[in-house]
C-alpha cells in the first residue's frame, strides 16, 4: 500500500497525463484532457473517508460542471466543461495496522461536486472491459444514390438555358 502513489506517478508518466510530484503523503494527481486524475485508499463498502480530505473537497468542487451532465436541471441551460475530477480509488478489506497489500477492489469514481454521492462509480475492470468489446454487427446500408437526370439543362424564366 505504501508504494501506491509510486505506481500511481508511473502510470500518469505513461499515460502522458502530467502527474505531480511525490511530495510526503499529498495527493498525486494528473491531467488528461478536461480531467485531473487522483487516487485514494479507503475501507471497503463505506466511503465516507473520501470526504475528509480538504484537498479532494476543493478539487470536487471542478465536477459542478459535469453534474448537470448525469443529472440536468429542469431550468439550466448546458454549459461545456472545461475540468472535472476522476479519482481512482483502492478499497481495502480494513484500514489497520495488519492491512493487506493488495486492495479488494480498484474503482473509478465521479464524485458530485461536494463529495456527498458519485455521479459515476464502477470497478476499474468492468470499465476497461468496454474498451475490449467488438463492436456488433450494423445493418447494412442499402440505399443507392441516384442522380437526377438533365440537371445541368435547366431553363430559367426567359426559356434560355442556364
Amino acid at each position: 500500500m505504501f508504494s501506491m502513489n509510486e505506481s500511481f506517478l508511473r502510470a500518469l508518466a505513461v499515460a502522458d497525463a502530467s502527474p505531480s510530484p511525490l511530495r510526503g503523503n499529498q495527493i498525486v494527481t494528473g491531467r488528461s484532457g478536461i480531467f485531473t486524475l487522483a487516487r485514494f485508499n479507503t475501507k471497503y463498502g463505506v466511503w465516507n473517508s473520501g470526504r475528509r480530505s480538504e484537498t479532494r473537497k476543493q478539487m470536487s468542487l471542478a465536477n459542478a460542471a459535469i453534474e448537470p451532465l448525469v443529472q440536468p436541471g429542469l431550468f439550466s441551460g448546458y454549459v461545456e466543461p472545461f475540468q472535472a475530477v476522476v479519482f481512482v480509488v483502492a478499497c481495502f478489506a480494513r484500514l489497520l495496522h495488519s492491512q493487506p497489500d493488495t486492495p479488494v477492489s480498484i474503482e473509478i469514481a465521479v464524485p458530485d461536486r461536494h463529495m456527498q454521492g458519485w455521479l459515476f462509480r464502477e470497478p476499474i475492470d468492468a470499465f476497461i472491459k468496454r474498451y475490449d468489446q467488438q463492436p456488433t454487427a450494423g445493418q447494412d446500408d442499402l440505399a443507392v444514390p441516384k442522380l437526377k437526370k438533365n440537371i445541368g439543362k435547366q431553363q430559367d424564366k426567359d426559356g434560355t438555358g442556364s
